[in-house]
């Protein structure tokens, strides 16, 4: 026997702010609700919308305040009313979710335009709506991110501008990007004061919002801003969708080379953990590592496909207007940075000099070392002396609480900084000739270490050996900085090896 339907509530939902501006298909849905609730005598206890939301999810306001409402007063409610089972929802698992919370209250769905109901075939019929709402939107959201990104590959940004540009659409109805000249000139003060090394992301940020740079919600700049302009490649003209550069039509903001020195003092982290971040795909180990010697920007790298279908691996400049080979095959890249490697590691009598100078640096600092250590120590020890004694006379009453609490707050800061300290100068029973000759030993395998190694341990022994990344000359590399041990053997003459330690060659202690 079916059930008497009595009371109800009805929901409607429009996509698109549009809509919920002109407010006619929510004014259509809400009179279509209440005219079949009518004709079957349902009275309207409740009535929930959302005015411009997407169905794609169930996280909307209006949707979530319904099936609160039902859920608290399902001995009262007999249906949900709505205009469309898509609606309510497109997609499978949400409507499902929501039809079988509704089942478990005793709540039936009501379709004004679809035939709906508890019974086994109107079950299947609000699959089937449900499957074909998610259909329909799949689908157009297929065609949507395929032609966002055949409008990058020609060069044109077709999402929100990021501050300094501004959306625009050109004299033929094509959405691209043009400078914002109220807000581009201080996004490139942003870049061009960091780069100097000298001003903090906080002081430029208060500088930039003095200045009156506002965002484009007409807020001040916020530090997580300052940090996100600096980053942002968008700003030297390349645009980036799914992991792939492409480059822009648009006017670049900065320059390259101000760029990548940016980010040399943004680095939080040490190079190989910032490299391994970055560099998700592990078939390429020199992927952005490499910089172009023609442009002087980081390789990218990709899978090719044969008309076979099989697969090559290659790296590549993404710069058009670059002179450079369009592609390099994997192999040959890879081979020629292991023979770099190989001509720039360190030999045995080159490594023999070094330890032999860092020893004796060691050995001097060390005693230095020790000196101020024993220094620390005493002074430490003097500090736990006047915390017992201020213990001492809190219990005889000669300090009252609140001083004794100051003055132990004070003791206990400095018995802190003092253990810090001694804890972080190195112990007696440390050898550091055995720690030098592991690490000596170890840099003369560093090419074969590296052909045989993980992705992740190529990324952070490159991080270790270069300072700044190197480049690649087709068919040679060349780098301007190297790391302390690797530099040090271009000056190496072989006649006359060195015999005085360079500046900076000492291990760094606090003290």
């Amino acid at each position: 026997m079916e059930k008497i339907l009595k009371r109800g509530v009805i929901y409607y939902r429009v996509s698109t702010a549009e809509q919920a501006e002109h407010g006619f298909s929510l004014e259509n849905q809400k009179e279509a609700c209440l005219s079949h609730a009518d004709k079957r005598g349902i009275e309207i206890v409740a009535e929930f919308h959302d005015d411009g939301q997407s169905a794609k999810t169930a996280n909307r306001k209006g949707l979530q305040e319904m099936i609160k409402y039902c859920s608290v007063k399902s001995h009262r409610i007999d249906c949900v009313i709505v205009n469309k089972v898509d609606r309510l929802s497109r997609d499978v698992n949400d409507y499902t979710s929501i039809y079988a919370n509704f089942t478990k209250g005793g709540i039936s769905l009501i379709s004004t335009t679809e035939a709906i109901n508890n019974t086994s075939f109107g079950k299947c019929v609000g699959n089937i709506m449900a499957t074909f709402a998610q259909l329909d939107n799949d689908m157009r959201s297929e065609r949507v991110t395929a032609g966002m990104k055949k409008c990058i590959e020609s060069g044109r940004w077709p999402f929100m501008a990021p501050i300094g540009y501004t959306n625009f659409i050109d004299t033929t109805g094509k959405k691209t990007i043009i400078v914002d000249k109220a807000k581009a000139s201080s996004v490139t003060y942003i870049f061009n004061e960091f780069a100097k090394g000298v001003y903090t992301e906080e002081e430029i940020r208060q500088r930039v919002n003095v200045q009156g740079l506002r965002s484009n919600k007409g807020k001040e700049i916020s530090s997580q801003m300052i940090h996100k302009i600096l980053v942002e490649r968008f700003y030297i003209g390349s645009m980036t969708m799914n992991g792939i550069d492409y480059q822009g039509t648009h006017q670049p903001l900065t320059t390259a080379i101000t760029f990548y020195k940016c980010q040399k003092f943004l680095r939080k982290y040490d190079k190989s953990t910032v490299m391994a971040l970055s560099n998700p795909d592990e078939s390429f180990p020199l992927r952005n590592f490499v910089l172009c010697g023609r442009c002087g920007r980081p390789l990218t790298a990709a899978f090719s496909t044969s008309h076979t279908g099989r697969k090559f691996p290659y790296y590549r400049c993404y710069n058009k207007l670059c002179t450079a080979p369009k592609s390099m095959p994997k192999e040959k890249l890879e081979n020629d940075f292991f023979e770099y490697l190989k001509e720039i590691t360190p030999d045995k009598r080159y490594l023999k000099v070094i330890r032999h100078m860092a020893l004796e640096v060691w050995e001097k600092k060390y005693k230095e070392i020790n000196k101020t250590t024993e220094q620390i120590a005493k002074e430490s020890e003097q500090l736990k002396l006047e915390k017992r004694k201020l213990f001492d006379m809190l219990g005889r009453g000669l300090i009252d609480e609140n001083d004794f609490k100051e003055q132990l707050e004070v003791i206990k800061s400095a018995i802190e900084e003092k253990e810090i300290h001694l804890n972080e100068a190195p112990k007696e029973n440390y050898n550091f000739e055995e720690a030098l000759d592991l690490c000596f030993n170890f840099f003369l395998t560093v090419p074969d270490y590296w052909k045989g190694a993980t992705y992740n341990q190529k990324i952070k022994l490159q991080g270790s050996i270069f300072s700044k990344k190197p480049s690649y000359q087709y068919p040679s590399f060349e780098t301007p900085n190297f790391s302390l041990i690797f530099q040090q053997k271009r000056g190496f003459a072989s006649a006359n090896p060195p015999v005085v330690a360079r500046r900076g060659i000492e291990p760094l202690f606090h003290g």
